[in-house]
């Protein structure tokens, strides 16, 4: 009972000032809402003169222009394109010209940052361009990789998310259009569809002072070699360390392909510090695809964190889209360095498979039924000149270097507009868990529609695998903890009950 009459004596002062204190450290800011829309219907709608869409409250109208009575086109798995009198394809290409505008029920409105996402089989490449048409001025946007104005305005092949934003000035409208030639003289910048849109409503998010880049020497072919990659810190700083992510891009794209406004603000929410790193020659050498060691890389980017006390090296994860997909399989087989791995659309080599992985981490794969890139029953891909195991296999494979149960748990779940197939092998090492993801009617680029955040997704697996495994060391540590936490909090309360008396 004496306790408690000390915390009734505590002076309200020192209430105040520990919930006060308290508040401070889970402080989040407060961010622009982000409309997505997606263009990737199942039914393909032709020679339209223009196109709605809606996201919430909002309407988002999509028409087309050029020297030649131009409309616009929907079309399954390709997005949104455009048709020209004496065009034979509904590519955008020549002087054609997406226009886009954004409003509801009251009129315009305006937004202030801009995403994009190419279609797979009709995208740009990073030597390639586009123009963005915004506020009267125009920009030319590099496929794969950061605007000539050096903004991060990005263009980007479906295997990466949604692009990061483009900070502008408020707008209601903007356009998109072809863009110069290419290295080889070539206008095949001209030839791509969007199946992908993100705007932030509001206005434009300040200037992002977290986003560092950074570069480590690395021998390549016998040179040196700077290797680049972005890291994005939280915009508040409220804690004395953070796990760190890396994101590892697909084929031909770029580090900060993979950042998107989502993404922004999930980092923002005081979750983790992420890591966008760029492939030698735009590719991650998973099985001979540069010369470039990547496991070295990494190695390197996370030995560069060394005096820096904010990251956590003890909770390190890595997710990765295609061949990003392959590089995160690849560390976890080839380092003990790694707590949790999320592929994306891409499985395990089959020579990788006969490696033991050194060290348990969690697994969250995910495979769409309808991928034609790297399909769902694996087999030998000649593009890639690899062969690779059924995704079934691949997490079986994980399961039983983990020693987890034999026979999955299964579930039906719904990832925005998609049907999901879960199936979750549960009893591993050090609790973890390996789960594996069919997106029914998905492609290679994981179009779930519907506002899904899948990185957000696979970020709560990791979080709570972690707490999993935190408690698997040894059960005896468990009241060991409690003592030493009510001990101090009996002692903070008897201090302040005798600085009153005093």
């Amino acid at each position: 009972m004496k306790m408690f009459t000390y915390i009734r004596n505590v002076p309200m002062f020192f209430v105040a000032l520990i919930f006060l204190l308290a508040s401070a450290l889970i402080t989040v800011q407060a961010y622009a809402q982000t409309l997505n829309f997606e263009f990737e219907p199942t039914t393909s709608l032709y020679g339209q003169s223009s196109l709605i869409f809606t996201s919430g409250d909002y309407t988002l109208t999509v028409s087309a222009s050029s020297s030649a009575n131009a409309l616009v086109a929907e079309q399954v798995g390709m997005g949104l394109g455009v048709k020209s009198d004496g065009s034979s394809t509904w590519l955008i290409t020549g002087d054609e010209t997406l226009h886009f505008s954004l409003s509801d029920s009251s009129g315009a409105v305006e937004f202030s940052n801009i995403g994009f996402k190419t279609a797979y089989s009709a995208h740009l490449f990073p030597n390639e361009t586009a123009t963005l048409g915004i506020n009267n001025t125009s920009y030319e946007l590099n496929g794969g990789a950061r605007g000539a104005d050096n903004a991060s305005a990005i263009l980007v092949d479906s295997s990466n998310a949604i692009a990061a934003s483009w900070a502008s000035e408020l707008a209601t409208s903007f356009s998109l259009t072809p863009g110069n030639k290419n290295a080889n003289g070539i206008v095949s910048s001209s030839d791509y569809r969007i199946i992908g849109l993100s705007v932030d409503l509001g206005s434009p998010t300040p200037p992002v002072t977290t986003l560092q880049a950074r570069t480590v020497n690395q021998l390549v072919a016998g040179q040196t070699v700077q290797r680049e990659f972005w890291v994005r810190y939280p915009q508040a700083l409220n804690q004395s360390s953070y796990p760190i992510v890396f994101f590892f891009h697909g084929a031909g794209g770029q580090g900060l392909n993979m950042l998107n406004p989502s993404l922004e603000n999930l980092i923002d929410r005081d979750e983790f510090i992420a890591v966008f790193p760029s492939g030698f020659n735009n590719r991650w050498n998973v099985s001979g695809e540069s010369d470039a060691d990547d496991v070295e890389f990494f190695q390197l980017m996370l030995n560069s964190f060394n005096d820096q006390p904010l990251i956590d090296q003890a909770k390190v994860f890595a997710i990765g889209r295609s061949n990003g997909a392959g590089m995160s399989n690849k560390l976890a087989k080839e380092t003990s360095l790694l707590n949790g791995i999320g592929p994306i659309v891409s499985q395990q080599l089959e020579p990788l498979s006969m490696l033991e992985a050194p060290a348990s981490v969690s697994v969250f794969q995910v495979n769409g039924d309808a991928d034609t890139t790297i399909p769902i029953e694996g087999g030998y891909i000649n593009w890639i000149g690899s062969t690779f195991l059924s995704a079934q296999a691949s997490a079986e494979n994980w399961a039983a270097n983990f020693n987890c149960s034999i026979t999955p748990n299964a579930d039906t779940q719904l990832w925005g507009n998609l049907t999901v197939q879960a199936y979750t092998f549960t009893g591993c090492d050090e609790n973890r868990e390996v789960r594996y993801h069919v997106v029914e009617g998905a492609t290679h680029s994981m179009n779930l529609g519907g506002g899904f955040d899948l990185y957000g997704e696979i970020w709560s697996f990791f979080k709570a695998q972690e707490a999993a495994a935190s408690t698997s060391d040894d059960a005896l540590r468990v009241p060991m903890v409690g003592s030493i936490g009510l001990f101090t909090l009996a002692s903070l309360i008897f201090v302040l009950s005798r600085f009153q008396k005093g």
